[in-house]
């Protein structure tokens, strides 16, 4: 007996397929597992998507009509799209990452903004296939995060002085500062201060720092007035950190089962290097340090370094290091590399 399909199946398998083939376009070249990790498809659907659309085109079916798609093991080409070059909607991650942003936003506007966020929100939830529900944050952290975002604010607004203990990921200690706070912001959903941080009592630096809420402790303000006037600090969209003023730099390679990382972490790909033999990616890092340094070392598994020399090594003594360290608490004998 024939299996009927429903149309929703038919209307969903259409709508990936031309997702599928609008992304190839924008990302000419580029791998499987890529694709796989941004659109949420397994490789194997992708690949019969693919073959499947290479069959397809304008009418007539006459040659140079057909969509033109190149595979190899690893990677594909679209050469010719016949004008399907935009996706019709938007993929489970992307509406996922959206949402998450949205929620971040809502927690930081004023509560009478707020019902706007919400309805944007509710909109884009409505769009997804069933069964399909975006993490969300839990109501224990927008508890937390709220008070907090709100007393900061306020601080902006009314020129107080702010005092904290904050961890920092790049010393790895955490210390107390007091800073004249000029900004609060969300960057791939978590929130930021931009604030100039006091040098003893001689008053706040030119330059600005970013502070995230959520490795802020022990937050106290100080007077109204007392930070000085507000200097609104200047904040690139496509580099809201200011990673592009980096004097040093590394290239690293990414395992395809890394690939992951280059959503969350300032990884930027090195387009006009080929991939490796196992899949690997070339992206290029900014070397701020030992933040660098920790970061190479405990996703070592699936990164090594490239270039330069000087960080591979001392990537290689950091861990070393480490390894020594277990090894006396330990009583054994470290295996270096």
């Amino acid at each position: 007996m024939s299996k009927r399909i429903s149309a929703a199946t038919n209307a969903e398998q259409f709508q990936r397929a031309l997702n599928i083939l609008a992304w190839f376009r924008n990302n000419h070249g580029a791998s499987f597992m890529e694709a796989s990790a941004d659109l949420g498809v397994p490789t194997t659907q992708i690949k019969k998507e693919l073959t499947q659309l290479s069959m397809c085109g304008l009418p007539g079916h006459f040659p140079g009509s057909l969509i033109e798609v190149s595979m190899d093991q690893l990677s594909a080409a679209v050469e010719f799209s016949a004008g399907l070059d935009k996706p019709i909607r938007l993929t489970p991650m992307e509406a996922g990452v959206t949402l998450l942003a949205l929620e971040a936003i809502r927690h930081t506007v004023p509560a009478d903004k707020q019902p706007a966020v919400t309805s944007a929100m509710d909109k884009i939830q409505a769009l997804l296939p069933s069964g399909v529900q975006p993490a969300r944050e839990s109501s224990a952290d927008e508890a937390q995060a709220s008070p907090l975002f709100e007393e900061l604010s306020r601080a902006v607004a009314q020129r107080h002085t702010v005092d904290f203990d904050y961890v920092s990921l790049s010393s790895d200690s955490s210390t107390r500062r007091r800073v004249s706070p000029d900004h609060l912001g969300v960057v791939d959903g978590k929130t930021y201060l931009w604030a100039r941080q006091w040098e003893d009592d001689q008053g706040p630096a030119a330059k600005h720092k970013k502070f995230a809420l959520a490795r802020m402790e022990a937050v106290t303000v100080g007077e109204a007035g007392s930070a000085g006037e507000v200097a609104v600090p200047a904040i690139e969209a496509t580099d809201p950190f200011g990673f592009d003023e980096s004097e040093a730099w590394a290239q690293v390679a990414v395992a395809p089962n890394y690939a992951w990382m280059l959503e969350y972490y300032p990884f930027w790909l090195v387009e006009d290097v080929a991939p490796g033999p196992a899949g690997e990616r070339e992206v290029m890092v900014p070397w701020t340090g030992e933040w660098t340094i920790r970061l190479l070392i405990a996703f070592s598994q699936g990164l090594s370094v490239a270039e330069p020399l000087a960080l591979d090594e001392a990537v290689r003594h950091q861990a070393n290091r480490g390894l020594k360290a277990y090894a006396e608490h330990l009583g054994v004998t470290p295996n270096e590399r």
